[in-house]
């Protein structure tokens, strides 16, 4: 059984109970033993528990975000004793990849990251198709690190059991329909990624642009609404209102006015499913980065679409 370390930031607490659940598969069936610090107990001596821990696991992963490269205690201690620990033969260490950030310069930048090619999980169309991608990784090694499993041998067929190669047809494919609850997960889980970029985005936007005297603003009005403005000299140059499960404009709008609360809108974008496949189009026809139509987007898409929209009045 492969012991594994998880280290992660605090404020990536949600994406690792999704992790903890998609690792169960792995537990249940006898593969590995995950440890992480909501594991201590009462009285437990914390940082003992976590060196403890740290220092008998067979693999560690670094659960890598801005918010862990920003932790002292992941990013300073825990990470360097897990690199120090791998570069001693004694540990593998797996960099899963939660969010964007500049992690390819970090200590850890050799080593190879899940999901597949560095995928931020966040920037699949449903996440848990990156972390079911990151649970396969993590198989596989534990599948070398581990201990082996029994194999059962199942008998060979009875001698006069004939083996008939029968004629197929090639058209086998089957339509695949997304559930009604697939559907409005990816409408939720897309209007929060969405809020967040606007507030990434807005927090970066004065470092960004020093001589422009901005000052910007990001309020969630509630969890189906958020606003930002922006205003150069104190004055308000852009502006929008962004809400969720209007059916009659659209399953997210867009509005360039404040004050409408949403009953008028510029833009919007409907949810469309192609062969089980959840993506977002603009119902205005719009036009993604000034060139596609926006249509097809995913989460990163669709915050894309909507932010280029707000900064149009800043880069005329």
């Amino acid at each position: 059984m492969t012991k594994i370390f998880i280290s992660y930031s605090h404020a990536d607490e949600k994406l690792k109970q999704e992790l903890d659940k998609h690792l169960k598969i792995l537990e249940h069936s006898g593969l590995i033993a995950p440890w992480h610090d909501r594991m201590l107990r009462a009285g437990d001596d914390f940082a003992l528990e976590i060196d403890a821990n740290l220092n008998t696991a067979d693999v560690v992963l670094l659960l890598i975000s801005h918010h862990f490269i920003a932790s002292h205690y992941c990013f300073g201690i825990e990470m360097r004793r897990a690199l120090e620990r791998e570069k001693a033969g004694e540990a593998r260490v797996i960099p899963v990849i939660l969010d964007h950030c500049v992690w390819q310069i970090a200590p850890f930048k050799h080593l190879t990251a899940l999901p597949t090619d560095a995928k931020p999980i966040m920037m699949f169309a449903n996440i848990n198709e990156g972390l079911a991608d990151v649970v396969r990784g993590i198989q596989k090694l534990a599948d070398k690190t581990g201990t082996s499993q029994p194999t059962v041998n199942l008998p060979p067929p009875p001698p006069d059991s004939p083996i008939v190669d029968l004629p197929r047809s090639s058209n086998l494919r089957v339509k695949v329909a997304a559930t009604e609850h697939q559907k409005d997960q990816f409408v939720i889980d897309t209007f929060d990624y969405i809020a967040r970029f606007f507030e990434g985005s807005l927090e970066e936007l004065p470092d960004r642009n020093p001589g422009a005297n901005l000052e910007t603003r990001f309020q969630r009005i509630d969890l189906v609404t958020f606003t930002a403005v922006v205003y150069s000299s104190g004055k308000n140059v852009s502006e929008c209102l962004i809400t969720k499960g209007n059916a009659m404009l659209g399953d997210i709008a867009y509005s360039r006015d404040l004050r409408s609360r949403g009953n008028s809108v510029n833009d919007a974008l409907a949810l469309e499913e192609r062969d089980g496949s959840l993506s977002f189009k603009s119902v205005m026809g719009g036009f993604y980065l000034g060139r596609q139509k926006a249509e097809g987007l995913g989460m990163e898409g669709a915050a894309r679409y909507f932010w280029d929209t707000f900064m149009e009045p800043l880069q005329r």
